[in-house]
């Protein structure tokens, strides 16, 4: 009986050393605490493949991947990690590549424009994520592949899905062949339609309406908003700490500014403080 026990559990064995590797790694992950990895405990560091799901504690978790990707998750932080981009389900991480390799969260892909950007992703709440550029600048798109916004170097921004499809977008209005358009600070055109755009030419203007999933913009335009409402200027309530409509999304995505470099610290400190050995503290 026992011989058999035995040999059931070297067939095991072998059938799983087999199945890894059918699967080749494309990560190691390195940790000065505890994490688990597909749901088991693991200390110190790590072989990760694609598909695997990473969840820290009180220590944060560096992945390192091919063509210099960082990944840094903090403390409280999951993620499942592919091998062009990771979906971070909840916690904060911080991306430093030189590729293409995206963060995915609450809906919404961040992606480097440039090489060699990083940034800090934190998903702060259902369908919110909070997004601060670092070094380099990164764009954040929607579910369907459309650009919704732009995080500059230096600038942090909160994105946020509305059901509603309601969006407010601040910047300067244009009009081309009899079409009106609104430039945002992140450099994302949308299309407007609507009545009495015309004097809201050539000037700054803060648009209220609600995206028209049903049509097609042109000339470059991201998405194509019916106007329900407008007037000049910055949105109210911008110099009090935020702004509503620095950015929109398509598919019911809005973006706020959050508070520039201060967002961008606070993102930041709360991973590099976690990383300190408890001696440099």
């Amino acid at each position: 009986m026992y011989s058999k026990r035995y040999l059931a559990a070297g067939i095991l064995a072998v059938a799983s050393t087999v199945a890894f590797a059918s699967s080749p790694a494309i990560a190691t992950v390195t940790t000065r605490g505890d994490m688990r990895i597909d749901g088991y405990a693991v200390s110190g560091n790590a072989t990760l493949f694609d598909g695997s799901a990473i969840e820290t504690s009180q220590a944060t978790a560096t992945l390192r991947l091919e063509k210099g990707t960082e990944i840094r998750l903090g403390t409280g932080s999951m993620g499942t990690l592919y091998r062009d981009h990771m979906v971070l389900q909840h916690g904060k991480s911080e991306l430093s590549t030189s590729d293409s390799f995206a963060l995915e969260a609450s809906g919404f892909k961040v992606v480097p424009a440039v090489q060699n950007a990083r940034g800090v992703v934190a998903v702060n709440g259902l369908g919110n994520i909070e997004v601060a550029a670092l070094s380099g600048e990164f764009e954040v798109t929607s579910g369907t592949g459309h650009v919704i916004g732009k995080v500059m170097p230096g600038s942090a921004k909160s994105f946020a899905f509305q059901s509603s499809g309601l969006v407010t977008v601040t910047g300067k209005v244009s009009q081309t062949s009899g079409h009106f358009f609104v430039t945002d600070s992140t450099g994302i055109l949308h299309e407007l339609t609507g009545k009495s755009l015309s004097k809201y030419v050539g000037k700054t203007a803060t648009i209220d309406g609600t995206l028209d999933a049903g049509a097609k913009p042109i000339n470059g335009a991201a998405d194509v908003i019916a106007v329900s409402g407008a007037h000049l200027g910055d949105a109210a309530g911008a110099n009090a700490g935020g702004q509503v409509g620095s950015g929109s999304g398509l598919g019911g995505a809005a973006a706020v500014v959050i508070g520039g470099t201060a967002a961008i610290f606070g993102i930041e400190e709360g991973i590099y403080q976690s990383t300190k050995s408890p001696a440099s503290r």
